[in-house]
């Protein structure tokens, strides 16, 4: 479904479509990686082509290359890029404050999320009721270590989504605020509806819905379970062991979910 949708839509905005599947629904950073060196360099002044240039990065842990990635795009928000709403985007210092964190710079990453923080809340007052930018200050409190602050901004995110329960988003928050008990349970039966329950429901139309739908959350949960630095501190941790095995990657319900996810995407995207 990758190729077909590539063939049908050629160029370096099809490479980068192709580029967020590999990594997201099949955890193949690898290709990936290769696959960006195809895209055009002034494409990679875009701020979606960098976020997911940085996204590969990341999970490879390269520190150098994620910085590299996000060193010439000046933008303050990356639009484009729908977690978790689709209005607003990904601030540009989380991820240079992630960058900064890999690299075991401490103080630079701090003054990246706070520099992302004050672009957050001056835009957060022109659209008071928008719930995503009220998940980047949770997020980015908690980075900071505001523990009150982002359990706040985390109630409220939740409130306006009309879902307590975590989600797919929320998950780093949790495990940074130490809601692993709720982490880990969220895994656990995640794990087990991929490995027995009954089918998700047809991928829903559009771009938000698509990723907060249960198929994208079955296909993707486990590559960023296994590559993402936010769950390190699990690792090892017998029921997140047992539960990162169970899911049922490669087999045919999975590869007929990403497939279904494939052809949404590309069709979505344009």
């Amino acid at each position: 479904a990758l190729d077909q949708g590539l063939a049908l839509r050629r160029g370096p905005a099809a490479l980068i479509r192709k580029m967020n599947l590999l990594l997201f629904v099949h955890g193949d950073v690898a290709q990936a990686n290769t696959l960006l060196e195809s895209v055009p360099q002034p494409y990679r002044l875009k701020p979606e082509a960098a976020y997911f240039a940085f996204a590969a990065a990341y999970w490879r842990r390269s520190a150098t290359d994620c910085l590299a990635a996000l060193r010439p795009v000046t933008d303050e928000v990356f639009h484009g890029v729908y977690l978790p709403t689709e209005t607003v985007g990904i601030p540009r210092g989380f991820l240079l404050g992630q960058s900064h964190a890999l690299a075991n710079n401490r103080a630079a990453a701090e003054k990246s999320w706070r520099d992302a923080l004050a672009v957050m809340d001056r835009l957060g007052t022109q659209q008071p009721n928008d719930s995503g930018w009220i998940y980047w200050q949770a997020y980015l409190h908690a980075l900071l270590g505001a523990r009150p602050e982002a359990e706040r901004c985390l109630g409220l995110f939740q409130q306006l989504q009309g879902q307590s329960e975590p989600t797919l988003f929320t998950l780093p928050i949790l495990m940074l605020l130490d809601r692993q008990e709720e982490v880990l349970a969220f895994i656990e039966r995640t794990e087990r509806n991929a490995r027995g329950g009954s089918p998700p429901s047809p991928v829903p139309g559009g771009i938000v819905p698509l990723f907060l739908s249960r198929a994208w959350l079955e296909a993707t949960l486990p590559h960023r379970l296994r590559l993402d630095p936010a769950f390190d501190s699990l690792r090892g941790n017998p029921r997140f062991e047992a539960a990162l095995a169970g899911f049922p990657a490669g087999q045919a319900a999975l590869k007929v979910t990403a497939k279904s996810i494939a052809v949404l995407a590309f069709r979505q995207y344009g």
